[in-house]
């Protein structure tokens, strides 16, 4: 039997349903999924940690897939980090595309209004932090991907 998926999140409501429904949310083929928003994410130290998964799932001869959640660019970093944010989707979806079992999930459509731009009604009012609504949408898209792969 594979190992449980662990989801990695920081979440503002404790309590929130849909936070519950992520922190339970396995697959038996995926062992790690990595949620973050914009703020504070140094490429090359992701980059890096991520490869050293799929190190330890090679040199111990691990069978499952890796998905990482590319992180989602919410309404209060659109305008400040958003070209910084395309680069790391595409630097992560270049290393996923050439990594064996590894699938990068840019979930960003799920996170956008009519107009294109980041939905404010899905964060705090921080800016960045998903409530509710937008902890509803994550669930949501990764029960569909997993549904999917059935």
């Amino acid at each position: 039997k594979l190992p449980e998926a662990r989801l990695h999140v920081q979440p503002k409501n404790q309590g929130s349903t849909s936070e519950r429904r992520l922190k339970n949310f396995a697959s038996n083929s995926i062992s790690e999924v990595a949620l973050t928003t914009a703020v504070n994410i140094d490429r090359s130290q992701l980059m890096t940690s991520l490869q050293g998964i799929v190190d330890h799932r090679n040199e111990y001869s691990l069978d499952f897939d890796l998905w990482v959640i590319a992180p989602i660019t919410t309404a209060r970093y659109e305008v400040t980090d958003k070209a910084f944010l395309q680069e790391l989707q595409a630097a992560g979806a270049e290393w996923a595309n050439h990594t064996f079992k590894v699938r990068w999930l840019d979930l960003q459509y799920n996170f956008i209004d009519e107009a294109g731009a980041a939905d404010p009604r899905l964060v705090w009012p921080d800016g960045n932090t998903l409530n509710e609504t937008g902890y509803q949408r994550l669930t949501d898209a990764l029960v569909t991907i997993s549904n999917e792969r059935k």
